[in-house]
C-alpha cells in the first residue's frame, strides 16, 4: 500500500505523505454536482476523503479536494429512479451526496469511511498520551 501512496501522491498536487496516514481505498462514485451528476475519484485515508475530476490523457488529477474525516457524518440516501445506491457525506465545510455502482459497493464505502472516523475519535490526543505518560 505504500507504494500506491506514492503513485496517488503522483497523481493529486498535495502532500499526502504524513506519518500516520494510510490508504484505505480507492474508486469511482458518481457525485451529484450543481447540475448533473459526474464521476469522481476517491481516495479514502484513515484521516482524510480525496476526490477530484477524472482526467483522461493527463498525469494529475485536477480541482482534487480534501476532506478532513473528524467531523464527517454519512446519512444514507433513498434511490430515487436512476439515481441508486447513494449517501451524503456531511461535515461543516462540505456536504455532498455521492452514489455507487451497486448496493454492496455503497455498504463497503460507508463501513470503510464509518470506520475511520471511529478510529479517529476513539484515538488518543498527543496532549492525552503526554499526559499519561507524566
Amino acid at each position: 500500500m505504500a507504494d500506491r501512496l506514492g503513485q496517488v501522491m503522483k497523481l493529486v498536487s498535495c502532500p499526502l505523505v504524513m506519518p500516520h496516514r494510510v490508504l484505505v481505498g480507492e474508486g469511482v462514485l458518481t457525485k451529484m454536482c450543481r447540475k448533473k451528476p459526474k464521476p469522481r475519484q476517491f481516495f479514502l485515508f484513515n484521516d482524510i476523503l480525496v476526490y477530484g475530476n477524472i482526467v483522461i490523457n493527463k498525469v494529475k488529477y485536477n480541482k482534487q479536494h480534501i476532506l478532513p474525516l473528524e467531523n464527517v457524518k454519512l446519512v444514507s440516501v433513498h434511490d430515487e429512479g436512476s439515481l441508486r445506491n447513494g449517501w451524503q457525506i456531511k461535515s461543516p465545510s462540505k456536504s455532498f451526496t455521492v452514489y455507487a455502482a451497486t448496493t454492496t459497493e455503497k455498504a463497503e464505502w460507508m463501513g470503510h469511511i464509518n470506520k475511520c472516523i471511529k478510529d479517529l475519535i476513539e484515538k488518543p490526543s498527543l496532549q492525552e498520551v503526554w499526559d499519561c505518560l507524566l
